[in-house]
């Protein structure tokens, strides 16, 4: 578990005008780490079942269709398995026969580029799992993976099945990821659900990862509200989510992101930023020294207001954050 980051920054402005001085707290950010849980996304459903330049063959009163072939490297180091990784092919096996018949996957093989026969291995890990021996009606079809583990630098050329070999030139190349996902906060009273456990996502690129984020704001009376998200590392946001949504003090909203995942296997970590803006009015300040000279600005339709950019300390709920340079803006 990484230990706690905490990166705070203070911006307030001292709105000098009839009535007195008041304090205006115009930004805030608390880095603070917190970790979660999430779903990892299924790719055997119609949406995300990777189909593309597939190849097939016949053998045995079979036909054999590889749609995508994904390198799992990322799968392998995740399971321990050193100078190792996956290789999952994605089939679709139908009957040609008049008679049932029975798939056995052990009867299946993969030709590497150093010319040797690598055996099927069975697999479940996250959503991937492999065929099980399976019967197979007259003119129905099975589909799932076969997994063969090679060795680093070694690369699949062909799928062998009693005797029969199909060449996998052309076939779709797809790359698996293993990544722990956390997802920070930049308010320190805004956390997601599931305490410190961490977000492990796994899944393929050009099939965007679905992460739930249950948000709390732990304010006891100051409103939050979601203004951005970004990430960091090997993901990006596959679609802006819809935000600028206000959370109610100890309310909660549930926040779906989704990621899209890079363009090779990768086991690591990546990281995504949930940026909150909060209701100034709750929070008191301390003026330290004065940075700057008093600028003219205009704020929510008010004009004629004169402000200063002081060095301040922000107190909250027990807690505090402070600034030594903020800026002051014009609005």
């Amino acid at each position: 578990m990484p230990s706690l980051a905490l990166i705070i920054v203070v911006a307030v402005v001292i709105i000098a005008g009839v009535g007195g001085t008041v304090i205006v707290l115009q930004h805030i950010s608390v880095k603070h780490t917190i970790y979660t849980n999430v779903t990892v996304p299924s790719t055997q459903n119609s949406s995300s079942t990777p189909t593309t330049h597939p190849v097939s063959g016949q053998a045995s009163g079979l036909t054999i269709q590889v749609s995508s072939v994904i390198d799992a490297k990322a799968l392998a180091q995740y399971r321990g398995l050193g100078g190792l990784k996956y290789e999952l092919l994605f089939v679709t096996i139908t009957n040609d026969l008049n008679s049932p018949t029975v798939v056995t996957p052990g009867d299946f093989a993969l030709v590497g580029s150093d010319g040797q026969t690598y055996n099927e291995v069975a697999l479940s890990a996250f959503q991937f799992s492999t065929l099980e021996t399976t019967p197979i009606q007259a003119g129905q079809s099975v589909n799932g993976f076969l997994a063969f583990q090679l060795p680093y630098g070694v690369q699949p050329r062909s799928l062998q099945y009693k005797g029969t070999t199909i060449s996998l030139a052309g076939v779709k190349v797809q790359y698996l990821s293993v990544l722990n996902v956390t997802p920070v906060f930049n308010d320190s009273d805004v956390v997601a659900s599931s305490g410190s456990q961490g977000m492990l996502i796994a899944g393929v690129n050009g099939v965007p990862a679905v992460m739930q984020l249950e948000i709390y704001n732990n304010h006891s009376s100051v409103p939050v509200e979601l203004v951005g998200v970004t990430a960091q590392g090997p993901v990006e946001l596959a679609r802006s989510p819809t935000l600028h949504v206000s959370l109610p003090p100890r309310g909660s909203y549930a926040l779906t992101l989704n990621l899209s995942l890079p363009d090779s296997s990768v086991y690591g970590s990546a990281e995504v930023d949930v940026l909150t803006s909060l209701n100034s009015s709750a929070y008191s300040g301390s003026v330290r020294s004065l940075v700057n000279d008093t600028v003219l600005a205009e704020l929510q339709g008010l004009t004629g207001q004169s402000y200063l950019s002081y060095n301040v300390t922000v107190s909250y709920d027990g807690g505090a954050a402070s600034r030594s340079s903020p800026r002051t803006s014009r609005w």
